[in-house]
């Protein structure tokens, strides 16, 4: 083994070992006890620990969501999960470009991402089960996600049909939080 294979495997080893010690870190700030309500909504999502902090970084206190009409609250929610819209006007857009971008916090939109293409998109996995929740996006992803004749659609309409999903799940998130904050 080169010297340089030998360094890049220490580094490899020393990542993973920061990473550990900051999900146990993690782990024991989300046992805070302010944050029981928010993990009541979250099991139905059987949301990772990474997804829990991540989304609950961008929406925590939910009280501040509450003070707001609640259509208006799912539009700031949806953006602090990094899925809200700003559209352009009518002269910024290119044909065939759409109507808008996704603003917010872009990690938290790709944990989101992952999760639909991970836990949603496949069939049912080795010994996975959903939760209800989890079927009602599943459907959803479904509906948009396959023609009529059952085929899966591909490149950029899958995309969107993903963004969709993605979209839903934090429809989804508000409405449990919601309920269960409130």
């Amino acid at each position: 083994m080169s010297e340089l294979t030998c360094q890049f495997a220490t580094a490899i080893c020393d990542l993973y070992d920061v990473e550990s010690c900051l999900e146990i870190q993690l782990i024991e700030l989300l046992g805070d006890n302010r944050f029981v309500s928010y993990h009541r909504a979250f099991d139905l999502f059987a949301f990772g620990y990474r997804e829990r902090g991540w989304i609950l970084s961008r929406i925590y206190p939910f009280e501040d969501f509450l003070c707001l009409p609640k259509k208006r609250a799912l539009r700031r929610f949806r953006q602090a999960c990094g899925l809200g819209k700003v559209e352009k006007s009518s002269s910024q857009v290119r044909p065939g470009s759409g109507g808008g971008n996704s603003t917010g916090c872009a990690n938290t939109r790709g944990i989101l991402w992952t999760y639909v293409n991970c836990r949603i998109e496949p069939q049912k996995l080795t010994g996975q089960t959903y939760t209800a929740i989890q079927l009602e996006l599943r459907e959803y992803f479904i509906g948009r996600a396959f023609d009529a004749d059952g085929t899966k659609k591909r490149g950029r309409q899958l995309a969107h049909d993903r963004n969709a999903t993605c979209r839903k799940l934090t429809e989804l998130v508000f409405r449990e939080l919601y309920n269960e904050v409130k």
